[in-house]
């Protein structure tokens, strides 16, 4: 009897941090989703990283980069190597959203990703300032 008690009580507890996290989430989605440039609380805005990418050309030289090692490595070391490549991609992108979205009052910055943000206004959508600030300042975005 003890056990099962146990195994509810942990299970109780697993629901509730599932709740809180949950809660969380949609806490600051829904205080980010009032916009940038407000005074207090989080300022989010959303940039999709696939579709700088491809307004960049950087898809398809990622895309190069992969396919030159695809005779050299083993499925796994491919898929290490493209998981390398699109990482530092990321990497170089961010300071460059976090400039962009910091120069429209927001302090955070989410990528688009379904599984993740399911719904915003378009107003927090830093995709096409983020390539224009690229674009204009000759950012050297490959690898």
């Amino acid at each position: 009897m003890a056990s099962s008690k146990q195994t509810l009580d942990q299970q109780l507890k697993i629901t509730n941090m599932k709740y809180t996290r949950l809660a969380m989430v949609a806490l600051l989605a829904t205080a980010g989703l009032i916009g940038c440039n407000k005074a207090q609380g989080p300022s989010i805005s959303i940039v999709d990283l696939d579709l700088v990418a491809t307004k960049l050309g950087n898809d398809r030289e990622i895309l190069a980069e992969i396919n030159k090692k695809r005779s050299e490595l083993d499925p796994p070391s491919l898929a290490k190597y493209q998981l390398a490549l699109v990482q530092n991609y990321r990497d170089k992108l961010r300071p460059i959203a976090k400039k962009v979205a910091a120069e429209r009052g927001c302090n955070v910055v989410l990528t688009k990703n379904d599984t993740v943000v399911f719904a915003y206004d378009e107003a927090v959508d830093i995709t096409d300032a983020t390539v224009a600030y690229i674009q204009e300042n000759s950012l050297d975005t490959t690898r």
